[in-house]
């Protein structure tokens, strides 16, 4: 089993920002991964599951139930 890894409270937040801001506008226009400096990118793949990615990888994950 892939353990969870736990998110700190600005990561948490970025992932916030990000989902609000693909339910408003349908895509993420300003979220950036302070790593990379890319988009956070987020796709709908279901009614409650969302998956998001950035070039480096360090938002690669499912995001479910939310």
């Amino acid at each position: 089993m892939k353990k969870r890894k736990s998110l700190d409270s600005e990561t948490f937040a970025i992932i916030e920002a990000a989902l609000k801001e693909f339910k408003d506008h349908g895509r993420v226009l300003t979220v950036t991964c302070p790593h990379c400096g890319s988009l956070v990118e987020v796709k709908a793949a279901g009614s409650e599951i969302f998956e998001m990615k950035c070039d480096c990888g360090y938002f690669n994950d499912t995001l479910k139930g939310i």
